[in-house]
């Protein structure tokens, strides 16, 4: 094993590049790896030895290909990507001109029905008009006017030439 080792007592080129390679016999193994564990510098010439990468080149340059389709795939996401916002903008602006979004609206802003007002609330509220009375007579008129307006939205529209206000007001004339 002194071949191994140089006059310093240190592992030489020649024992490392035969460590890596597996020529070494077994008790050669062991005197090389109980060196390596306590000397630093031995370690770290075998550590260097094997992160050195040979470098293993194509037969042909295959660098044009790949950006061929890095430019392709590119592309395609860019396509995709602007037709799915056209087709959104599609839809909302169908949805938006055909009032279905309106109505929609109206519907979801619909409050409740009211109350019916007993006869001694309304006598209460004639005697003496106060903030709360005025303010309750136009939430219920705001409240019908929603609810008419509403229903109108869901009519077809040969139903809505025949409203219940407009046959009044021809009867009326």
């Amino acid at each position: 094993m002194n071949e191994h080792f140089d006059r310093d007592g240190h592992l030489t080129e020649a024992a490392l590049a035969a460590l890596m390679d597996g020529q070494l016999d077994e008790l050669q193994r062991l005197e090389a790896g109980e060196h390596l564990s306590f000397c630093a510098d031995c370690l770290e010439r075998y550590a260097q030895q094997l992160t050195v990468d040979t470098l293993e080149f194509p037969e042909t340059d295959v660098t044009p290909v790949v950006m061929q389709r890095i430019r392709r795939n590119k592309w395609r996401a860019s396509i995709r990507r602007y037709t799915a916002a056209a087709v959104a903008v599609a839809i909302g602006s169908s949805l938006w001109y055909s009032g279905f979004l309106n109505a929609l609206g109206d519907t979801m802003l619909q409050p409740s029905l009211p109350l019916p007002v007993s006869p001694s609330n309304t006598a209460a509220a004639e005697d003496s008009p106060s903030f709360g009375a005025s303010l309750q007579a136009a939430v219920d008129q705001w409240s019908i006017k929603v609810q008419s307006t509403a229903a109108d939205a869901f009519r077809s529209p040969d139903s809505r030439t025949t409203h219940p206000q407009q046959n009044q007001m021809e009867d009326l004339s």
